[in-house]
């Protein structure tokens, strides 16, 4: 405390006249203004302060953070269609398409939102994808389209490969039965090539093999080889099984140039389910990274000025307390420089009375005397 007081005494000793001739009132009123301009700029910096962290907030209440929903939504939707895709692949339910098309309706009111979005709020990357993403779903809807006309088509050359293959069962046995001995097991055989190629047609398609299905077309082409070598020299049983089983092959063929035309449309619907999923991940990642970049940035907003306003707040109290230390001790040194001129004003004036005291006895004395002297001539005289 006395270093203090030293500092101000020093200080106080360095002020000009003028500011030693100021009032209480002034010093005071000094003291006033430099809190009100502290404070002021200390509400103002405030002020900005929250002025930002509310632009910060905003951008992400409104822009970073509908984005992201939106662009997760996108994601989900795609991903629904996908796995109700592998349903729709395993079982051919129609109402596993419909769901299909109503997910694309709600990417088309996704994509459609984002569009107007990214326009409102000035969102150069979801702007950027609006156009891909819209192709990519018209791309990936068209693929669901044609990979379900597909499936119906080669359903409908399933039906009719069952139906000619029992008719070409059925006829085969006839024959069969109608044949002599030696004929008749060359029908047999026939029909044994039939089942056979039935059971390969089967396990090609469960296996997903593709390429077996051409054993399929050559143990069928071998069947009817051996059922026209008996056609010449046969029964009508022989030339209608024959007919049945050439209608089978055609059905079997179309059916096999079916399931390949669902596979190749499958594929297509996979790739372009790729195309918008992937499109749709980017998005929402850097979605993502846009609203945890603006949280940050807000965050680091708050901290930076809360050090400012925190370091300014305790700047102005310590220059508040100086400012009224110094007041103090300036008003105190003034109040006491007053005093010391009353002080010696009242030692000049009891001095003066003094020293007219000494001169009223003086006189009164020098009166005394010559009164005394007045009265001894007075005498003299009578």
């Amino acid at each position: 405390m006395s270093f203090i007081e030293e500092f101000f005494k020093n200080i106080n000793s360095n002020v000009s006249s003028s500011d030693n001739n100021r009032t209480i009132g002034k010093r005071i009123l000094r003291l006033g203004v430099v809190g009100t301009v502290v404070t002021l700029l200390l509400g103002l910096i405030g002020i900005y302060a929250l002025s930002t962290i509310n632009g910060y907030s905003e951008r992400l209440e409104q822009a970073y953070q509908p984005e992201w929903k939106l662009s997760t939504e996108l994601k989900e939707s795609v991903s629904e269609i996908g796995f109700t895709q592998l349903r729709y692949q395993i079982q051919y339910d129609e109402q596993l398409y419909d769901h299909m098309v109503k997910y694309f309706g709600k990417i088309d009111s996704v994509i459609k939102a984002a569009d107007n979005l990214s326009q409102e709020q000035d969102l150069p990357v979801l702007g950027k994808k609006i156009g891909e993403l819209r192709t990519s779903a018209n791309a990936y809807r068209e693929a669901i389209g044609n990979y379900h006309k597909a499936t119906v088509n080669a359903e409908k050359q399933k039906e009719q490969s069952v139906e000619t293959y029992h008719r070409a069962v059925e006829s085969l046995q006839e024959a069969v039965e109608a044949l002599p001995a030696e004929e008749a097991l060359v029908a047999s055989e026939v029909k044994a090539q039939l089942i056979e190629s039935r059971r390969k047609l089967w396990d090609a398609l469960n296996s997903r093999n593709i390429d077996n299905l051409s054993q399929v077309t050559a143990t069928l082409n071998d069947a009817r080889e051996s059922l026209a070598t008996l056609s010449a020299n046969a029964s009508g049983a022989v030339d209608n099984a024959l007919n049945n089983l050439d209608e089978n092959i055609s059905a079997t063929n179309d059916f096999i140039g079916g399931k390949k035309n669902v596979i190749a449309k499958r594929n297509e619907a996979f790739e372009t389910n790729n195309g918008i999923y992937w499109n749709s991940a980017d998005l929402n990642k850097a979605a993502r990274d846009n609203t945890n970049k603006q949280g940050q940035l807000t965050t680091a907003t708050v901290t930076k000025y809360t050090w400012i306003l925190g370091i300014g707040a305790a700047l102005a109290v310590i220059i508040t307390l100086l400012l009224g230390y110094w007041t103090s001790y300036s008003t105190t040194a003034a109040l006491q420089h007053i005093i010391d001129r009353l002080k010696n004003g009242a030692e000049q004036v009891n001095s003066s009375s003094d020293q007219l005291s000494s001169s009223s006895q003086e006189l009164a004395e020098s009166a005394n005397e010559q009164a005394a002297s007045l009265q001894e001539t007075t005498s003299s005289l009578e």
